[in-house]
């Protein structure tokens, strides 16, 4: 599990961000990504254990808890495989679970996702489809 970053406001999102994005230019994403096209791909993705672990010691993901009240989950990457390369946000949240008891990932809200863009971000981003499966995974690009 990953462990919550709490941010009660735009200040916090923004030192958030700067702290992500240290350590995303330190790692950024060279090639492109693999990316789930069905839903039993994306759930055997995620289940393997070296994703989970990745996930958990990964500094560019984070569970962040808005204001004490939205769990959201963030990934941010440093995409030079792009042209031109761009800064990628990801974001979702959780939205209860599903009928196998396996949690659901829901669409961050419109006000919210923009408050979490603009900290990150500032002007000039973009909102762009995901590639993978989930496409209530909502990504905002921005270019160097």
């Amino acid at each position: 599990m990953l462990e919550p970053s709490y941010v009660d406001g735009p200040a916090d999102l923004v030192r958030l961000a700067d702290e992500m994005k240290e350590f995303a230019r330190k790692d950024p994403h060279a090639e492109k990504p693999g990316y789930s096209k069905t839903l039993e791909e994306a759930k055997q993705a995620a289940e393997k254990p070296e994703m989970v672990e990745m996930v958990k010691a990964s500094p560019t993901i984070r569970l962040v808890i808005f204001q004490r009240l939205f769990p959201v989950t963030l990934g941010l990457s440093l995409d030079q495989y792009k042209d031109p390369a761009c800064w990628t946000l990801s974001m979702s949240m959780p939205g209860g679970l599903d009928d196998q008891g396996k949690p659901n990932i829901v669409r961050v809200p419109d006000p919210l996702a923009g408050v979490i863009a603009k900290a990150f971000f500032g002007e000039g981003y973009q909102e762009v489809a995901p590639e993978g499966f989930w496409k209530t995974v909502r990504q905002f690009e921005k270019g160097l």
